[in-house]
């Protein structure tokens, strides 16, 4: 799984940058994608065993990873400046799906399928949203 995702990221890294495309999208979708690929793998093996907190433990867990320590770890090594694109879309578009999240697991502390469609559906929006937002730049 290791060496798919980063084939992949590799690839799309590639792909993106000779069509032109700004680093903060790359970041924001093909490494995204490639990185979580394996958290995908378990989260979905969680799910078909019906192992809810591993799962959402290894979201929570990966998010409080990727914002503390290899945030933090990285702006010690170098300061990190943070982009437009990140500051105006991507943080604001984060927030509200975490209050989307929170309304979803006010009922039962459950995520149904209906919901789950939601997020993913809200995802697609997030990436139609993401492209739109670079052509505007």
């Amino acid at each position: 799984m290791v060496y798919g995702a980063d084939l992949t990221v590799e690839g799309a890294v590639r792909l993106a940058t000779e069509l032109g495309i700004p680093d903060t999208v790359i970041g924001l979708t093909a490494i995204a994608f490639g990185t979580s690929l394996p958290e995908l793998g378990v989260s979905l093996s969680a799910a078909r065993k019906k192992r809810g907190a591993i799962l959402v433990g290894n979201i929570l867990g990966s998010n409080t990873s990727n914002l503390l320590l290899i945030l933090g770890v990285s702006s010690m090594v170098n300061p990190v400046t943070v982009a437009e694109l990140t500051l105006y879309y991507s943080l604001p578009y984060m927030l509200c799906i975490s209050l989307v999240l929170l309304l979803f697991l006010r009922t039962d502390w459950r995520i149904k399928k209906s919901e789950g469609a939601v997020l993913f559906n809200l995802y697609l929006f997030f990436l139609v949203g993401l492209f739109a937002y670079t052509v505007l730049l």
